[in-house]
């Protein structure tokens, strides 16, 4: 009876209490779950992480670096400037064609050794032998000469004067003294001879022809020839030597410069063999050199300060 009691009161309670819970589930606000959603919460911090999305737009400023890396072909435009440069270099052989022409063409020496051959030889790449005018020099000396000589020294060679102590005849004493010559031009490596006039050799007709012929003669054995008459008119020297196919010399200072292409002058000094030069005359005769139109010109001092006035001339117009 006890249980029974006992279950019925449980039983009552039971209902009462289903009883008075649906009386309260009209009212829904009061519901502890209803009232505090936790979605509502956890939807508040839910944008912290829809801001992932947003790396990607930082990210996605990465191609801009393509569009700076886009300017790199801007080099290439600059780059094709370069070409300009030849434009600007094409103007550099304009001062090294004078000063070029200048050394390759001029030759500047003395007539004769003034000094000992191996101090002469370091200041000029050419000399005229005038040992072949007295005498011929031995096989020694010329090949002690060719052996001191720097390469490419050019040796000229002055006829023997027995050449023309005859009136430049030719005949047996002329082919001998310039065979003679010509064995030494061989040795010297030499294929040019001077022909000095002597003062006593007019310009008359007879002598111009005898001149030419002798000239002709010479020729045969050398392949430049040099003929000198400083006494003689220069116009009638010249035409002389041109139908001879020689080359007439004269002085620069007191006859001017040749028209020719080839070129060959002799400065005997202002007052003759004894005298010098003054740095005034030196600096005239630069001046006729830089003027001159001549392809190809030798210029050779004879004076007794040969060597001084030979080097001035070399400095003023820079030749090595």
């Amino acid at each position: 009876m006890a249980e029974k009691k006992a279950t019925s009161a449980r039983g009552n309670s039971v209902k009462g209490g289903a009883t008075k819970g649906a009386g309260k589930s009209s009212t829904p606000a009061k519901s502890p779950n209803v009232g505090k959603p936790p979605a509502t919460k956890n939807t508040g911090k839910a944008p912290v992480e829809s801001k992932v999305p947003a790396a990607p737009k930082s990210a996605a400023k990465i191609p801009a670096a393509p569009k700076s890396a886009a300017k790199i072909p801007a080099a290439p435009k600059s780059a094709a400037k370069i070409p300009a440069a030849p434009k600007s270099a094409a103007k550099i052989p304009t001062p090294p064609k004078s000063s070029t022409s200048l050394q390759a063409n001029i030759t500047v020496g003395c007539a004769g050794f003034p000094v000992p051959a191996t101090r002469y030889f370091k200041e000029f790449n050419f000399v005229e032998v005038q040992d072949t005018h007295v005498s011929l020099p031995g096989m020694g000396t010329l090949r002690r000469w060719r052996r001191e000589a720097p390469p490419g020294f050019r040796f000229t060679l002055v006829a023997p004067r027995e050449s023309g102590l005859d009136g430049f005849k030719n005949g047996k004493p002329a082919e001998v003294s310039l065979q003679g010559l010509a064995d030494i031009g061989k040795e010297l490596d030499s294929d040019t001879v001077v022909i000095l006039a002597p003062p006593d050799f007019a310009a008359s007709r007879s002598n111009r022809t005898i001149a030419k012929d002798f000239l002709q003669f010479a020729k045969k054995r050398f392949k430049t020839v040099i003929w000198e008459a400083p006494h003689w008119p220069v116009k009638e020297s010249e035409e002389i030597a041109e139908e001879a196919g020689a080359i007439a010399a004269r002085d620069p200072l007191t006859t001017g410069t040749s028209t020719l292409a080839i070129a060959y002058y002799r400065m005997p000094g202002p007052a003759g063999h004894k005298s010098r030069y003054e740095d005034h005359a030196i600096d005239r005769l630069a001046e006729l050199v830089r003027k001159a139109t001549n392809k190809e010109a030798t210029y050779v001092f004879t004076n007794v300060d040969m060597f001084a006035d030979a080097k001035r001339l070399k400095k003023l117009l820079k030749l090595p």
